[in-house]
């Protein structure tokens, strides 16, 4: 589909989910037209929108696993987290190797304060995908949640490898400092790289 093509190559966020409004106009059967501006939306942080868009799609492939993947992604960031998780359930019955289903399984978890189960879902979202970096960084999350410090902050840096911080990564050209050496004497360059909130609670550690 030539619209569709030219949404997936379009060259900002705005064109691309113009073209795709397009399409579902022109198109309005087709699921595949329906997933993109689901798409469209989600990465224009419409989740509300891009949750009806990823169910007008179930409608016509109930069986799609990575439609009911998305669909629990939006709701999660559309604050539904029970309702994305029944669709990650959904998901994962359907493909219980599907490593993303799991993934987005834990961030609901986590969302509902059920942190454990959380952890739980990133490790069977590992044993899939060793390396994700996703379920790397959801991992991390949960470990801080539950004390793991070390394991914690160990996954945490798998935070550059996935948006927000893989845009965000400032690259100096000085050695990375990992508390490991005699700093007297020397500079250390401090930068932000969270909210204020962090930024306030963290930087009572620099004279340490």
């Amino acid at each position: 589909e030539p619209l569709l093509d030219a949404a997936r190559s379009a060259p900002s966020p705005e064109t691309r989910l113009a073209l795709c409004r397009e399409a579902v106009q022109q198109f309005p059967a087709r699921p595949e037209s329906w997933f993109e501006l689901g798409l469209a939306l989600q990465a224009g942080h419409r989740p509300a929108e891009a949750a009806n868009a990823f169910a007008r799609v179930l409608q016509a492939a109930p069986g799609a696993a990575p439609v009911w993947t998305n669909l629990g992604a939006a709701l999660t960031d559309a604050g539904q987290p029970l309702q994305a998780l029944q669709a990650l359930d959904m998901a994962v019955s359907i493909d219980p190797a599907l490593a993303a289903a799991e993934t987005n399984r834990a961030v609901a978890l986590r969302e509902l304060g059920r942190v454990e189960e959380a952890l739980a879902a990133c490790e069977r979202a590992l044993a899939l995908a060793p390396d994700d970096p996703a379920a790397l960084s959801n991992r991390s999350t949960c470990r801080l949640l539950l004390g793991d410090l070390e394991g914690g902050f160990s996954d945490y840096e798998n935070r550059w490898r996935i948006e927000p911080g893989l845009s965000q990564r400032r690259d100096f050209d000085v050695p990375l400092w990992l508390g490991e050496g005699e700093v007297a004497g020397k500079t250390v360059l401090i930068h932000p790289e969270g909210g204020f909130g962090d930024t306030i609670n963290f930087c009572r550690y620099a004279p340490l």
